[in-house]
């Protein structure tokens, strides 16, 4: 009678347990959709327009631009100037739009870019650009590494005997500065810009633009009139 008994208390937990596990109820989080976005045909000419339809973006409205490289660097390689805002539904139903197909400011490969205000939300399609060019693919400067180098050598210039003498007295004497910047990267730097100041009786800083130059570095003499310029790659820089 004692087996009996134990095997019936065995039984009731057992039964207890299912029951216990029976009643978990499994409960799943709906997921977001992501921003995304279609193009109409994948190969267009510069000019021609496409429609899009975008889609998962919880922003109210988008830019739309035409990227070259990969959009590997960023805005610098998109045709931004070109760029086209597309208010989205609210409802969270997909948007279509119409935008014209500008060519990006570098090769391809190339895609279409859709972002937020903030880019917090981003998509891309890759389009074939008939006619544009192809190039090997950049990738980003290294943050870690210099872009430039630069140095500056001052040399004193009085003017005739008496300059020498007011040097020699502790005068004021005039002096050359030569600033040399060199682009230590592999590509041509745009609108590399010095800023520079002389002090007289009062802290001068002025800026200008020039031309690009056609080697790695540049020289510029005068601390008043510094240069913002395009500075192309060195020879077998690394």
């Amino acid at each position: 009678m004692s087996n009996v008994h134990r095997l019936t208390v065995r039984g009731a937990v057992l039964v207890g347990l299912t029951w216990s596990v029976g009643s978990i109820a499994v409960h799943a989080e709906p997921v977001a959709p992501r921003p995304s976005v279609a193009i109409d045909r994948p190969e267009v000419a510069p000019g021609e327009h496409v429609v899009l339809t975008i889609e998962g973006f919880t922003a109210t409205s988008v830019t739309v631009s035409v990227c070259g490289n990969e959009d590997r660097r960023g805005s610098a390689d998109c045709n931004m100037a070109a760029s086209q805002s597309v208010d989205m539904h609210t409802d969270g139903a997909p948007s279509t739009a119409e935008v014209p197909v500008a060519a990006p400011p570098v090769g391809c490969p190339c895609l279409i870019r859709v972002s937020s205000r903030l880019n917090d939300e981003v998509a891309v399609v890759p389009i074939t650009l008939l006619g544009h060019p192809v190039e090997p693919v950049v990738a980003p400067p290294n943050p870690d590494t210099p872009l430039v180098a630069v140095s500056v050598d001052a040399t004193a210039t009085p003017r005739g005997l008496v300059g020498w003498v007011r040097s020699n007295l502790g005068g004021s004497v005039p002096y050359e500065v030569t600033v040399t910047v060199k682009n230590l990267t592999t590509e041509t730097l745009h609108h590399v810009t010095l800023f520079g100041s002389q002090a007289t009786k009062a802290m001068v800083s002025r800026s200008s633009t020039s031309p690009a130059t056609r080697c790695g570095e540049y020289r510029q003499a005068r601390p008043d009139s510094m240069k913002s310029r395009d500075i192309a790659a060195m020879d077998g820089a690394s």
